[in-house]
């Protein structure tokens, strides 16, 4: 029985956690183990799926081990070979002898439900994680805390013991839902709390830029292609404290954005991973934060295999325990080579874009010229709120919205419309703009229809002006002004 001496100024008290064992299942870890002995066209793909930190079991850990490592050196795996493997590791014994190997031969479960016996597997293990760190915790503050904070820690600890060892399928009849129906946007239409976003963007396009300038906003709230709303941010980056020092210099940045540069040394292991995971809902709780951003994730999570959908999978599961705190989460990605199409732009596994509930992709307007500062928001979601497409373009006071790409592209048609026109009379008609329009234009030839729109939307502002009724014998014509507006 686990025992803890409270301390607090002169008061002295040893209190008895009564835990019950630590979450484990070893009729799973059994399963398991059966499989990868009596299936071997499924051996590799479990192995691989499972690390033996996460057996309870010392010996189902030990079997695990010798299984591996046969796989590993390409020998096959059958009671014999792994009575050998433990013999020369003088763990056959521990891992139960001949007797238990026997056992798992005997125990031959459906290779069909093994996904499911490593997600048992694997959630016990995480629930003994957390655990850890809560003891972890208790421990370190049994000395100098006070009774509620000492006692709050304790029971969290308890719960979380129940919790792994109790049934945790509640089913919750809808009736019962305590839902309005509305989605709380921390930024309208592309990051929504409780939900994950993921930004998609080719390298030195804008993306940080971009992110820059909605932090800016996120400050006090405004507008930046939709409603933004204020918000208290957590950013995770690959990046120097110093890149973002100036960004916060530039831009005058403020202390609602905190940062972890480059937590890991290298790649984490999943068990890193998880364990991160689980402080940053802890920390995200304590410090209220409404939004994280995870920047790039392809630098931070543990895969190393980005087209292994079990892989990215499995590290995608354990930031539940983030969205659940009520906050937004935003990840940040390259894109797969040649760029891609329909929501497919983003590198690696299917996975991640089926995870997420809204993917945006920022593309250049015009990826010829480099000194377009338009940036085109394609998006994908799971909202009606979520603007499909939209335009905008970085100015000295910020992103400003422009509208679709259509509405975009107008300003640069009637660029190309004023170059054609010219101030002799009687003006040229629609036709002729049109059968005129400059192969080596700023902007491809547009339709028939689309240049009468322009040319009478022009009319409107003053650009350039009209003669004729419009008729058949009396069409329509086009010239300059005796001065070019100033618009144009």
């Amino acid at each position: 029985m686990d025992q803890l001496t409270n301390t607090n100024g002169k008061k002295s008290c040893t209190i008895d956690l009564n835990l019950p064992p630590p979450p484990n299942n070893p009729e799973a870890e059994k399963a398991v183990l059966g499989v990868v002995l009596m299936e071997g066209a499924v051996a590799g793909k479990v192995l691989k799926d499972l690390c033996d930190d996460w057996f309870y079991q010392e010996n189902h850990r030990q079997i695990f081990c010798a299984m591996k490592a046969l796989f590993e050196r390409g020998d096959a795996i059958d009671t014999l070979t792994i009575a050998a493997e433990l013999r020369a590791r003088q763990t056959l014994d521990v891992a139960g002898g001949n007797h238990y190997l026997a056992s798992l031969a005997e125990c031959v479960p459906s290779a069909a439900n093994v996904a499911y016996y490593i997600a048992i597997i694997r959630e016990s293990a995480r629930k003994r994680m957390q655990i850890g760190l809560l003891t972890e915790m208790l421990h370190e503050r049994c000395n100098g805390s006070s009774d509620e904070e000492f006692q709050c820690l304790l029971e969290q600890l308890r719960e979380s013991q129940a919790t792994g060892r109790n049934n945790r399928l509640r089913p919750i009849p809808l009736s019962q839902l305590d839902d309005d129906g509305k989605i709380s946007w921390r930024w309208q239409g592309y990051l929504a709390d409780g939900h994950f976003t993921l930004l998609t963007a080719l390298w030195k396009s804008g993306k940080t830029t971009l992110l820059a300038h909605l932090f800016k906003v996120f400050e006090v709230g405004g507008e930046l292609a939709g409603k933004v709303a204020p918000t208290r941010i957590l950013l995770i980056t690959e990046e120097s404290t110093k890149l973002w020092a100036t960004r916060r210099d530039k831009l005058h940045l403020s202390d609602h954005i905190q940062i972890i540069s480059r937590p890991f040394k290298g790649r984490p292991t999943r068990q890193q991973w998880e364990v991160f995971v689980f402080e940053l809902s802890e920390l995200i709780q304590s410090e209220r934060f409404r939004l994280v951003v995870f920047d790039t994730i392809a630098k931070l999570w543990p895969v190393k295999d980005e087209k292994d959908a079990t892989e990215v999978g499995t590290a995608l599961m354990p930031l539940y325990q983030i969205v659940e705190t009520g906050c937004s989460v935003l990840f940040v990605h390259h894109p797969r080579k040649g760029d891609g199409s329909e929501g497919q732009a983003s590198r690696g596994s299917g996975e991640l874009t089926a995870f997420v509930d809204v993917i945006i992709e920022m593309r250049r307007f015009a990826p010829a010229n480099r000194e377009d500062t338009r940036r085109v928001l394609t998006a994908y979601s799971r909202f009606d709120e979520t603007q499909p497409e939209i335009v905008i373009e970085l100015t000295d006071s910020g992103y400003r919205r422009i509208g679709t790409k259509a509405e975009a592209r107008q300003p640069d048609r009637f660029m190309v419309i004023a170059q054609v026109l010219d101030r002799e009379r009687p003006g040229k008609t629609a036709e002729e703009i049109w059968a005129a329009w400059p192969e080596e234009a700023i902007i491809p030839k547009p339709g028939k229809r689309t240049v009468e729109l322009d040319l009478k939307q022009g009319v409107e502002l003053d650009l350039w002006c009209a003669a004729g009724e419009g008729k058949r014998g009396d069409p329509y014509r086009y010239r300059l002004p005796d001065s070019i507006p100033a618009a144009i």
